[in-house]
This record gives structure tokens, sequence and C-alpha cells, in this order.
């Protein structure tokens, strides 16, 4: 029933999409005021507005669920754009909003969320390059963008290595367009130390910046049982998901779709490989593979033939959803 609804692209949709976030989020409106878990691995932009969770917290979740809306459309427009589900439909911004409201410690503002608005422009105009003359233009602004959401929280920095394999994707691997990409990458940096050596900060803050990369931390930190049901259904869900639509959805496609999926492919696989450098609070940085797999598992519910089954996907992880948002706030 809820697939069926939005997977149309009817003008109403997106009021529904509206009224379904909020219902989603009434629980961290509600309980605005209880303590916000640290967060880490923040980069020192977030810094600059974090703060506000604590003075104004109610006013940081408003905050946060506006620019968690804004992230929906950009990743619809996205989707259709580059034709990456074939027809028009709402379902993958309607997903993704599920996701990333999927635990209660992301129904506040925090740093993946700003991550992930510049990883999905960048993501866009990756995906659009190929079709574009001035391809060196891109390739510098989505380093750029890289580095912007790294500032925003440090794991993301690994994303550089993703706009390589797109490089590799779409045959750009030359000394020009790795010039572009590190050029676009490294601009923030050289303005940020800038002031960072006109301030006295710059040995301090680069020690700080080094820290946060201390790998295999995921595996010191005990997780509470809903983060590990959680990651587990996320889990099945990409398995079964990138499994259906890369062995059966793209194989038969015109070679720019093609092109386009490998792409997102890898965006996945380096959102996984920030696992083995954040530092804490697992349950926010899950929110680093909500991107693609959004997009992927709207594919996979729209490709199933048995649409029961679909339904079946669906209901089943929003029980779990809402079984965790009791199990926490009761707790």
């Amino acid at each position: 029933m809820v697939i069926r609804i939005f997977k149309r692209n009817a003008p109403a949709i997106p009021i529904m999409i509206l009224v379904m976030g909020m219902l989603l989020w009434a629980d961290g409106f509600i309980f605005y005021k209880k303590a916000v878990p640290a967060i880490f691995d923040q980069g020192p932009f977030y810094n600059l507005i974090g703060g506000v969770n604590q003075i104004h917290p109610f006013f940081s979740r408003m905050l946060a669920f506006l620019l968690l809306v804004l992230q929906v459309f950009l990743l619809n427009n996205m989707v259709q754009a580059n034709n990456l589900l074939g027809k028009p439909s709402w379902l993958p911004g309607f997903i993704y909003l599920l996701m990333m409201s999927s635990h209660p410690e992301l129904l506040q503002l925090h740093p993946v969320l700003f991550a992930n608005f510049f990883l999905m422009i960048a993501l866009a105009r990756t995906l659009v390059a190929y079709s574009e003359g001035a391809v060196m233009v891109e390739v510098f602004n989505v380093g750029f963008l890289v580095a912007l959401a790294g500032l925003f929280y440090y794991p993301a920095l690994l994303f550089f290595t993703w706009l390589i394999l797109a490089m590799l994707v779409y045959f750009l691997m030359n000394i020009r367009g790795i010039a572009a990409a590190l050029m676009g990458f490294l601009s923030p940096f050289f303005f940020l130390f800038t002031y960072y050596y006109l301030t006295d900060q710059l040995r301090v803050r680069i020690d700080e910046m080094i820290n946060h990369f201390s790998p295999f931390q995921i595996f010191e930190h005990p997780l509470p049982v809903f983060s590990i049901v959680l990651a587990i259904a996320l889990a099945a869900i990409a398995l079964f998901a990138f499994l259906k639509v890369y062995l059966t959805y793209v194989n038969d496609k015109p070679v720019r779709l093609r092109k386009r999926f490998k792409v997102l492919g890898y965006f996945f696989l380096v959102s996984l490989t920030t696992f083995l450098v954040f530092n804490n609070n697992f349950e926010v940085h899950l929110a680093m593979v909500m991107i693609p797999l959004s997009v992927v598992f709207s594919l996979f519910l729209l490709e199933l033939r048995k649409k029961w089954l679909a339904e079946l996907w669906f209901y089943g992880f929003l029980f779990l959803i809402i079984a965790g948002k009791v199990l926490y706030w009761g707790y």
C-alpha cells in the first residue's frame, strides 16, 4: 500500500512525505529536552554550529529536520534526473527519509547530516559529469564538495578515494584529472590552514585532525542491542538489494546507466570503509551509508515481482524502527 503510493510522481506526494517525516520525528520533538549523546569526529565547520544542540535543543532538531527534508528532495531529483529507476518516483526520497529516521539518535543535528548534504550534491554532479563538456570543472567541484563534507565530519574525507574511482569509471584518470581533483579537494584546507596559521593554531589543529583517524575503533565500543539489530537489518537490505539490482537490473542497461550504477556502487563501498576510522557514536555514523542504500533499496522494491513481498520488506523495516523508538525512549 505505502510503496504503491510513493512509487508514483503525483503532486500530492511531497506533502505526504513532509507529513510522514513529522510523524517519524515526533518522538524527537517530544523528547527534545533529553540529553543529546556526545558526537565525535565532527570537523571544524560543525564545531561552529554544533553548540546549538545544547543552547536551543528544539530549534536544533527543527533545523535538522528541515535539512533532512531538503536532502530528500535533492536525492529524489538526482535519481529522476539520471533515470536511475527508469521512471519518475518519490520512493527513493521516502526511503531515505525513513532510513535517516531509523534510530532516535539520528533525530538531532549531527555532523553526518551536513556531510551527507555535500556528498549528495557531489554524487549528483558526478553522475551527470560524463555527459557534460566541462568535465574537469565538475571534477574540481566534486573534490571541493568532498572536502567540505569532511570538514563537517572527518570520516567523509575518505570519499576522495571514491572520486578517484569515479574518474576511473569515466576514463578521466590522467594528469589533468588528478590535478583538478586535488586542487578542488585541497582548496578548503588552504583557507582553513591559513586561518589556523594566522591564529597560531596550526600545529594543534593538524594533530587533532590526525588523531581522529585511529583505525578499527569500531571493535572497541560495545553497542546496544537495538543498534546491533538495526545494523544487521541494514546489512540484509544492502545484501539482497545490491545483489538483485546489480545482477538482474543493471546488466542489460545502456552503458551510460551502467557507469552511473558503478559510481553509485563505489560510493556505497567507500561509505563502508568509513566505519574503520570513526571513533564513536555508531548510530549516527550509520547515516553514511543511507544515500546509496536508499536508492538501491527503492529499485529493489520496485523490481520485485511479488508486490506483497516488497510490502513485507517495507513494513518489517518500519516495525523495527517503531520498536527501536519504544525501547530507546522507554529505557
